[in-house]
């Protein structure tokens, strides 16, 4: 029943007699229906993002409730009544409007999750240290400058958030939460990580992005059993030879720094399945790449690289690939060695012609060749059966490439800001399109084959020519957002009214 738009609650409701399970959440509520109070046997509750302002007192009836969401509710205090609902294991205050957290908070005597992240608390709550049963705690941008020393008591902390915090330094006390699994102190005003940190032998996952390091943290590379490391946009220029010793990484983030090279002691990191340089200045790739045998998603977008990375063609278990906004003009017969590819970006490059070895790619579903230079795609196409995105706006395409009406598995095509003046009748054998992007073109009819496209959803047609929209766009029932400003239309499409699912309808003037 959740974003069903209702604001209240049938009496009926409480005939399912053992309705374990109930999601209310993205309605229109501004109170918790008595009739879900009668719900007994109710494990768990979702009313996050609704209107609700209150917590009913009756809500105490439901003496099995384990797990209760009320995130992104505009509470006028906090709900006090929970504090008798002795069986809660999980709770979800976050974005609420909570700006104290009452010291009964403790009778809480099976809590293992709480969740008060988006709330102006001002200060960590230290009613939550007597909740020694807590296994995670998120904090995130709550307001909070410190962490208390007696932090040390959630003896069973397995997960920490307290991103997005002024804290300024790193907070000394966690190095001694030893459960820790998971920790997140991304945007927290940090320069340096403690030493300390080192004694979370069992931490899993650590996130020190967006934090003004400077300098890669060396004693992170002593944490072993780290499986995902962010240091993103952590503003240092270099990777240190230790990080080698990370034997169990899976996933990497090392964006938005400011490294020149290719760190290979990454190389060294065999169990990686995730890596993600985007946005640095790195001109090569090593050929010790291929080392990294297991992994699936490499990132190296927005870097400096003038020829596609020849040793990256070894890595046959890829199965997503970006390199978009380097300068590179051509791409290698050996990329066919990717059979496992799924996913290529190769936008805003420097391709004068659509690469024909791409058509061998046949596992692909997205390709993304946005912002190059060529003006035809071959008929090979055709070979990419499992194609579900297309994306070849901004190129210099004068007519539609026929050859595209015969990916028959497409459900997103963009072919915006291009300068052609129709679309082919054959248009029609995409029938699972349900993204038709043909903005900032040259159309000065409406394309009446786009009328048979039955399952499209999301509809672009702005900065074109069209001056009249036929009345066989009703057949377009599935449709819940149609762009068509900044044309030559006048008035609103009579037809357009018999869209019911139609959310938007943009008919913005043309300026000039």
């Amino acid at each position: 029943m959740s974003n069903c738009s209702i604001s209240s609650i049938p009496l009926d409701i409480t005939e399912p007699k053992h309705l374990r399970k109930l999601n209310l959440s993205g309605n229109q509520l501004t109170e918790i229906p008595l009739p879900v109070c009668r719900l007994l046997t109710l494990e768990e509750l979702d009313l996050k993002n609704n209107k609700i302002t209150t917590v009913s007192p009756h809500l105490k009836r439901l003496c099995n409730l384990k797990k209760l969401d009320i995130s992104r509710n505009p509470l006028e205090e906090f709900p006090f009544t929970i504090l008798e609902m002795k069986t809660l294991e999980n709770l979800n205050l976050a974005s609420a409007n909570v700006t104290t957290i009452p010291q009964q908070i403790n009778q809480f005597t099976d809590i293992s999750e709480i969740d008060l992240s988006n709330n102006q608390l001002e200060e960590f709550p230290l009613s939550l240290l007597e909740l020694e049963t807590l296994k995670a705690v998120k904090l995130s941008n709550a307001n909070i400058t410190t962490v208390p020393p007696k932090i040390t008591k959630l003896k069973n902390l397995r997960e920490l958030n307290i991103s997005w915090n002024r804290l300024g330094e790193f907070p000394t006390s966690i190095c001694k939460l030893l459960t820790l699994e998971t920790l997140d102190l991304s945007k927290s005003n940090i320069t340096t990580v403690h030493p300390g940190i080192k004694q979370l032998e069992n931490l899993k996952e650590l996130n020190l992005s967006l934090n003004q390091l400077k300098v890669f943290p060396m004693s992170v590379c002593r944490l072993v059993a780290l499986e995902t490391l962010d240091l993103s946009r952590a503003n240092f220029t270099s990777v240190p030879p230790q990080i080698a010793q990370l034997k169990n990484l899976k996933e990497l983030n090392l964006c938005g720094n400011q490294l020149k090279e290719f760190p290979m002691s990454i190389c060294k990191l065999v169990t990686l399945e995730t890596l993600d340089l985007l946005n640095n200045s790195i001109t090569t790739v090593p050929t010790q790449i291929a080392q990294l045998k297991n992994l699936k998603k490499l990132i190296l977008g927005g870097n400096q690289l003038k020829e596609f990375p020849m040793s990256v063609c070894k890595l046959v278990e890829l199965e997503t690939l970006n390199l978009w906004s380097n300068s590179i003009t051509t791409l290698p017969p050996q990329i066919t060695q990717l059979k496992n590819l799924k996913e290529l970006i190769l936008c805003g490059n420097h391709l004068k012609e659509f690469p024909m070895s791409l058509c061998k790619l046949v596992k692909r579903e997205t390709l993304n060749l946005r912002s190059n230079s060529f003006s035809t795609v071959p008929p090979q196409i055709t070979q990419l059966k499992n194609l579900k995105k297309l994306h070849l706006s901004a190129n210099q395409f004068t007519e539609f490439p026929i050859s595209v009406c015969q990916l028959v598995t497409l459900e997103t095509f963009d072919l915006s800001q291009s300068n052609i003046t129709a679309v082919p009748p054959l248009i029609t054998q995409l029938k699972n399109l349900k993204e038709l992007d043909l903005s900032d073109n040259q159309l000065k009819e409406f394309p009446l084959p786009l009328c048979e496209l039955v399952n499209m959803e999301i509809l672009k047609l702005e900065y074109n020519r069209i001056s009249q929209v036929p009345p066989g766009i009703k057949q377009l029932q599935m449709l819940t957002y149609c762009y068509l400003g900044h044309n030559k239309l006048d008035q609103l499409p009579p037809d357009v009214r018999l869209l019911s699912k139609l959310k938007k309808f943009g008919l913005e003037k043309k300026t000039n």
